[in-house]
């Protein structure tokens, strides 16, 4: 009966040190030569938390938290110099878009120029959803 409490003991404190352990922040780099694309991954544990892309000079970063894309931020023009902050709700799909300035403003897109680019971000977003859906048959071989 001793054995077994001293064993309990034991397995309880390693299990209380190892969940005391801060996760460890690690990146995962992927590049789609074909695509003209480099994606960086970001987690925390085994949470994904940052997904960074390159397609020939813009960039784009974005960032989740509990799985959820909360923001991103778009390098439009390719100087690296963050231009513009989408901010979503992810629980209702709405966002609102921001321009930021290098003096450290930002506004938000006015309205007329907002419809505009919801246009566009249904596109992107397909064109998106069709390349990933790519990638993922050219890693398992599916077509």
């Amino acid at each position: 009966m001793k054995c077994n409490n001293i064993v309990y003991i034991l397995t309880s404190v390693a299990l209380i040190t190892f969940a005391a352990q801060p996760l460890k922040i690690w990146t995962k780099k992927e590049a789609l030569p074909e695509k003209h694309l480099i994606i960086q991954k970001t987690y925390r544990g085994s949470e994904c938390i940052m997904v960074e892309m390159d397609d020939r000079g813009k960039k784009t970063r974005t960032f989740k938290v509990g799985g959820k894309v909360v923001a991103i931020e778009a390098d439009e023009d390719g100087d690296g110099f963050f231009e513009s902050l989408m901010v979503f709700d992810p629980d209702t799909g709405k966002y609102e878009l921001f321009i930021k300035s290098m003096n450290g403003s930002i506004i938000p897109l006015d309205s007329e120029k907002l419809e505009k680019f919801n246009a566009k971000k249904e596109s992107a977003d397909s064109a998106m959803y069709e390349l990933l859906q790519t990638n993922m048959n050219l890693k398992t071989g599916s077509h």
